[in-house]
């Protein structure tokens, strides 16, 4: 990158900028996935909208592509061209208890967000790590532990703070730049930089959850009735089934230490007590070996080595339920199928249709979410990837709208980000970024 760019953005920011030889740099460019490096020729940290803004100007002045890094979660390559904004410096929250909203700054995580939210009763519509940046996981739709109850975090949003290509600073909501604000509601980066959005928050102070573990002998039989148990279930029952590999490690609970085994998450929104009424009689099924009450969502992850990929599934019968079994089920060691979790989300309810204005948002019509991953670092791209890929091709006669947005993965097939969404949804989006993005310049988490 010619160094004039660089002096200029020196010249022009408030915020860091750090090319590879700085002490910063290594900070700016660090993400969740370890499995590859952002190794950009120039990285910035905005501490304004004013840094955004100059940044923007200066990259389209220059032809220079433009990305930006949250935590870096929904990130499935390297970046390697342009300038690369890490928007960590941008992090904010303020909860506003009278209207039950929150204005949240880009690069904060939801955990930040949840603490700011819960002493007032109220709670986000986050996912299941709470250390997920907020932003990014609202661009790609958010589906979340709460979902059939509340919808995709998508749909709690208000507005969005946002510099686009051309380098303006706007605001886009229901009135304003409406076409911008149905896009960035689900799909996915590429559309912008988002330097703050307001959310809707939902007055929810306590949520009953349970995790429910039953032995390999036992996954089976317990899995059908699941499967069967869900059909039936009211909106206010969220519900999870994994399939899970644990490792042999000392610090988890004896049952669980080294067992392949079938978690069952239970999130009931309302009174406890009809929550465990509804659950009832799948517990039956067969004897747990572990209960872990008060279970919602998951510890948040360190930065790992990984390889996932998700799609949505219009149905799950006995065929599907077979086909995930003998791929993936107890009767294969860990080391001939080291998967971590092949893990299966009940959809439905709120997730169904947009509680507000419409949005991008795709699988609406979808009855159920597959998230396979894989974590061990010298398999990822080989082994893991052909395993991930088999089930999603063994389900594949009941896929609706493809990929999930949210969960694109480097084990997706090739072609699967464009299948994330409706081609009509796909063209509307791509009109979009011309009209905001007329030069480009933005360059989004899964493409080069």
């Amino acid at each position: 990158m010619a160094g004039h760019v660089v002096e200029a953005l020196r010249g022009r920011l408030h915020g860091v900028v750090a090319t590879p030889s700085d002490a910063r740099y290594d900070e700016l460019v660090a993400g969740f996935h370890l499995a590859f490096a952002h190794t950009p020729p120039v990285a910035v940290g905005p501490v304004d909208v004013d840094d955004v803004v100059a940044t923007v100007t200066l990259a389209r002045k220059a032809g220079l592509p433009v990305t930006a890094l949250g935590e870096g979660h929904g990130f499935h390559r390297g970046v390697s061209d342009g300038i690369l904004v890490r928007t960590r410096g941008l992090r904010s929250v303020t909860v506003d208890p009278a209207t039950s909203t929150a204005r949240i700054g880009a690069g904060t995580k939801w955990q930040e967000v949840a603490d700011a939210a819960a002493p007032f009763g109220l709670t986000p519509l986050s996912g299941s790590d709470a250390g997920v940046g907020a932003v990014g996981y609202v661009l790609g739709g958010g589906l979340g532990p709460l979902g059939r109850t509340y919808g995709y975090g998508a749909d709690s949003v208000i507005s969005f703070e946002v510099v686009t290509g051309d380098g303006r600073a706007i605001t886009a909501d229901d009135e304003h730049h409406a076409e911008l604000f149905w896009a960035l509601r689900g799909g996915n980066h590429g559309l912008g930089i988002v330097t703050a959005m307001t959310v809707r928050l939902v007055p929810l102070d306590t949520v009953h959850g349970n995790a429910w573990y039953y032995a390999a002998a036992d996954v089976e039989t317990v899995l059908r009735d699941w499967v069967r148990w869900c059909a039936d279930i009211p909106d206010t029952m969220n519900t999870y089934a994994h399939l899970v590999r644990m490792p042999d490690d000392p610090e988890l609970p004896e049952p669980l230490r080294g067992q392949t085994l079938l978690e069952l998450i239970h999130i009931h929104i309302g009174d406890e007590a009809d929550g465990l009424e509804l659950v009832e009689p799948l517990l039956r099924s067969a004897e747990p070996v572990f209960h872990e009450p008060g279970r919602v969502r998951e510890d948040t992850m360190a930065p790992v080595i990984v390889a996932d990929g998700g799609i949505y599934i219009d149905d799950l019968d006995d065929e599907a339920v077979d086909a995930i079994l003998a791929l993936a089920g107890p009767q294969h060691s860990y080391e001939d199928v080291p998967l971590v979790s092949v893990g299966l989300q009940r959809l439905g309810g709120a997730l169904a249709s947009p509680r507000t204005s419409g949005n991008a948002v795709t699988g609406r019509s979808a009855a159920y979410a597959l998230h396979v991953i894989g974590a061990e670092p010298d398999v990822v791209d080989t082994v893991i990837t052909d395993q991930i890929r088999a089930l999603h091709r063994s389900v594949d006669r009941l896929k609706s709208s493809g990929t999930i947005p949210n969960y694109i993965g480097r084990a997706n097939e090739p072609g699967e980000v464009d299948r994330a969404w409706a081609p009509d949804v796909r063209r509307q989006l791509d009109r979009v970024r011309e009209q905001y993005d007329p030069d480009g310049i933005f360059r989004d988490s899964h493409t080069n």
